[in-house]
């Protein structure tokens, strides 16, 4: 989870253009979301790939 001031669907649209395939949390909510933040998911990603992921992510969270 994250800081309420994000945007999570935002990031993830960021993240799509990176390659990065991140679903918002707050799309899981029928009516204002209590929280923002990401469901991930590695299962068809190489375990060699997964540290360059993380680092893009972290990346794409310290630019917004």
């Amino acid at each position: 989870m994250c800081d309420r001031g994000i945007n999570d669907r935002e990031i993830a649209e960021r993240a799509a253009g990176q390659h990065l395939w991140l679903l918002p949390l707050s799309s899981s909510y029928l009516r204002k979301p209590a929280f923002h933040g990401f469901i991930l998911g590695f299962g068809s990603t190489k375990a060699e790939e997964i540290p360059t992921c993380v680092r893009k992510l972290a990346a794409l969270l310290k630019t917004n």
